[in-house]
């Protein structure tokens, strides 16, 4: 998976469980380099994945990055979510960052701090990403996996 990938695979996820949550003609999810959401200071801020509703405005960040997360990563996608929100006073503004590696202890501290949701998707085959109360895990085992081929190819006489 690279980051594009990422980003899809992120909005794939997001649209079925808003679509779950709220209904399909309730829910509109935004993703790609010309999704730009403005912010009360007039900017127009691109958002990896967002999610519309009538009461929510819904962000993902997706970090595809080969080493842990940064504190930086965490103050600039809360300050995004600050000037967003002044835009949009009528929304709940909630922020999640995707990652496939690891916050650094600092930037766990400060996304604990701006309550900004930690999702992983470090591929396909193993994710955590949530949608309100709705969370979709998955995880496959290689191992297992590669024990149940060897013996689908090679029976025991």
């Amino acid at each position: 998976m690279n980051s594009k990938q990422q980003e899809q695979f992120v909005a794939a996820m997001a649209r079925n469980m808003a679509t779950a949550h709220e209904g399909a003609g309730n829910v509109d999810v935004r993703s790609g380099p010309k999704n730009l959401i403005p912010g009360a200071s007039g900017f127009r801020h691109q958002v990896d994945v967002s999610v519309h509703t009538e009461k929510d405005l819904i962000l993902y960040e997706c970090k595809y990055w080969g080493g842990n997360v940064d504190p930086e990563a965490i103050l600039a996608l809360a300050a995004r979510g600050i000037d967003i929100h002044g835009a949009h006073p009528n929304q709940l503004v909630v922020l999640n960052i995707v990652v496939s590696h690891d916050l650094t202890s600092g930037a766990q501290l400060l996304a604990q701090e701006f309550k900004i949701g930690c999702h992983v998707a470090k591929s396909g085959a193993e994710f955590r990403v949530g949608y309100k109360t709705d969370w979709a895990t998955g995880a496959i085992d290689n191992m297992a996996l590669s024990e149940t081929a060897h013996a689908e190819l090679h029976p025991k006489p």
